[in-house]
């Protein structure tokens, strides 16, 4: 038997997809305590991260496995989502948020350029996050480019 699970779940039952979550509550570090509990950041697992993932997606290559993200209610109670009275006023939107800003990182983060043979995959949030993602990433792609900077001249 493999020692890792990824490897006991790829080479002995098969399995063709890892399932990661995404959004992690990380505690915010106190510089004078390491021990001290306060606030949390959500890691992203591609961009700011405090931790390296290329060992991880490298680790999915040569497994030849998929990555695919899904949120638990984790990043409920975060940002907009934070009504202390209603559970889907928290709940709708979440797991759309949640695969947008991974993919988001895992884009802005270099991980798809790195490693561009990944293929990812985002579950439970629907496409529509998806397609406007890509237009904003294109958007800003012509208006901040090289050869358009000039377009953002207050001038």
């Amino acid at each position: 038997m493999c020692a890792l699970p990824i490897y006991h779940a790829v080479l002995e039952l098969g399995m063709k997809v890892a399932m990661f979550g995404s959004m992690i509550p990380r505690p915010v570090e106190e510089p004078d305590d390491p021990a001290a509990t306060g606030p949390v950041w959500l890691d992203v697992l591609g961009l700011d991260s405090a931790h390296d993932y290329d060992p991880v997606w490298q680790r999915c290559v040569e497994l030849g496995i998929s990555p695919s993200f899904h949120a638990s209610g984790r990043g409920q109670g975060f940002g907009l989502r934070a009504s202390p009275s209603n559970f889907a006023y928290n709940h709708i939107g979440h797991f759309a948020a949640a695969d947008e800003a991974v993919c988001k990182a895992l884009f802005f983060g270099g991980v798809t350029r790195r490693f561009p043979q990944l293929r990812f995959a985002f579950l439970e949030g629907g496409v529509a996050w998806a397609c406007q993602l890509l237009h904003d990433i294109t958007e800003h792609w012509e208006l901040r480019n090289a050869d358009a900077l000039h377009r953002t001249d207050p001038r």
